[in-house]
């Protein structure tokens, strides 16, 4: 009796994980590219600068490999990225970024004759790019 039972359960659980498993398959995200591309070239002991911008954030999503230095900042008006290859080493290396922009509000201005309406506080849209760096470090 119990076979009998057992094996008919097991067949069924084991159709619902294969159609599970084709499922997932078929929701499969691509993985997000790049807004903006971008071929550098940086000497080994020397400091690459990208400036993104002068509002916003700035932040490395995949960090490069080969850095000494590689960070964001955000200081004296501008949002950039610094990076700096390792001791001695040559070749290729290649980081991300993402950097959220900061754009005013359709409707705020900031003349002396401003027509916007200030019951509501004003609002600024975000709008986001990926960067990828694809650096040369060279002698």
């Amino acid at each position: 009796m119990k076979k009998t039972f057992v094996c008919p359960v097991a067949f069924m659980l084991c159709v619902f994980m294969i159609a599970c498993k084709k499922e997932q398959l078929g929701r499969a995200v691509a993985p997000a590219q790049p807004n903006q591309s971008i071929n550098a070239s940086v000497a080994t002991g020397e400091t690459f600068t990208f400036v993104a911008g002068y509002t916003g954030s700035l932040s490395v999503s995949k960090q490069a490999l080969h850095f000494e230095v590689s960070e964001a900042l955000n200081e004296n008006g501008s949002v950039y990225y610094n990076y700096q290859p390792k001791a001695g080493y040559f070749g290729t290396d290649e980081v991300t970024l993402t950097y959220v922009s900061e754009v005013a509000a359709p409707g705020v201005s900031t003349s002396s004759n401003c027509n916007a309406n200030h019951d509501t506080p004003a609002s600024t849209n975000a709008m986001m790019t990926t960067i990828l760096i694809k650096l040369n470090v060279t002698k």
